[in-house]
Order: structure tokens, then sequence, then C-alpha cells
């Protein structure tokens, strides 16, 4: 969104219940799209069609994804109506049924663009980087930016990568107390990240860490 403003064009947003769906960005042909299922696919598309592109795929660590959809999907409004079922269920089928509708969909996305999406037009980065520090959110920030527009600015604006890194911070929640946060403690969270990885099913841990492992967590 910052890119978009400060570019001057129009963005389209695909993403959940209350975004738009692909074929609507598609419709559009905006100039910078934002969609929660980037596929290869997509972006191959854009290749086939002879379009210059350049495509940042956002990676997370398959089993913090899960863990944390699982416990999102037992309250949000923002729920696919397939998982609904989870807040009647226990924790561990709770937790078998998102692995498996996330591996369906968004792990399966993810690893898709991961693997296959064209280069050097697509650099993937990780969520982790976002969430470490305020050190690390910076230098990842930093490392889209200069990919999705860096020689722009080095020629139009050389002061712009330094000023979009900056405005970006405003939107890193680990420079935030925790009172603006929201949710629990850390150290609760973290308890709850260790029992809910303890009572995951092995056969679908087995899954999340084979995936894991393709997107090069050790």
């Amino acid at each position: 969104e910052l890119q978009a403003n400060s570019s001057h064009v129009m963005m389209c947003a695909a993403f959940g219940k209350f975004g738009w769906a692909y074929r609507w960005c598609k419709k559009h042909d905006p100039r910078i799209w934002f969609l929660s299922d980037l596929t290869g696919e997509h972006l191959r598309n854009f290749t086939a069609h002879n379009r210059s592109f350049r495509a940042v795929n956002l990676v997370r660590d398959p089993i913090a994804m899960v863990i944390s959809g699982y416990i999102m999907h037992l309250h949000s409004e923002d729920t696919p109506e397939e998982l609904l079922a989870i807040r009647k269920m226990s924790t561990e089928e709770g937790l078998r049924a998102e692995a498996d509708f996330q591996l369906r969909y968004g792990i399966r996305s993810m690893l898709d663009a991961y693997q296959h999406a064209p280069a050097p037009q697509t650099l993937h980065a990780r969520f982790e980087s976002f969430a470490a520090s305020p050190e690390s959110y910076d230098a990842e920030t930093r490392r889209v930016y200069e990919h999705t527009m860096g020689d722009l600015l080095q020629v139009f604006y050389p002061a712009g990568l330094d000023e979009m890194v900056h405005l970006a911070s405003d939107f890193d929640m680990t420079r935030k107390p925790h009172s603006m946060r929201g949710g629990l403690p850390q150290d609760a969270v973290d308890a709850q990240v260790s029992h809910l990885v303890q009572v995951m099913p092995q056969e679908t841990l087995e899954r999340l860490r084979a995936a894991r492992e393709t997107l090069g967590y050790m």
C-alpha cells in the first residue's frame, strides 16, 4: 500500500472474505497486486504474456502458520466456512483439520510460488524476518523495496528508499508496546504454541516438517 500510494498507481488486494477475488483484480488490471494466495502459476501467466513484473513471495514456517491459523480460526469472523467445524472439535482434530486445509491451499500456494515462480523477477521474503526485531524488520523491508522499486528510486529520488523503510516501520509490531499489540503476553503465547505442537498429530507434523524443509527452514 505504501508503494502504491507513493507511486500514485492503482493497487488491488485479494485476500480472505473481505478482499477482492483474483478474477476481479485481473479484470481491473492494476499496476500493483496484493494476493494472499500467490502461486507460481499466477506469475508464469505474466511471463507467458510477455509482461514485465516484479514479485515478492512472503513465506512462513508452515508449522507456525498452521498454529497461528488454528488460533485465529477459533474466533475470527474471517474464517473459511470449511474450518468453522474446528470450534467443535478436540484440539488434536482441530489442528489436523487446519493443517489439511492449509496444505491444500495456503501452504500449497506458498510452496508453488517458492519452487516455480520465475527468477530473478521474484524475491522470496520471510515472515520471521519481519517479526524478529526492529533491525531485522527494517533490513527485510529494505530488501523488498530494493527489489520492487530500488532502481527507479535510485534514478528519480535517491532518498526515497530510506523514506519508504522509515514509513513502513510504523507497521512493525515489535516496535509497539505490548498493550498496543493485543493478545496474550509473549511468554503465554510461547507456552500455548509449545502445547499445540505437542498435541498435533504426528503424521500431520511430519507433513508440515517436509513442507518446512522445502521452504529452507532448518
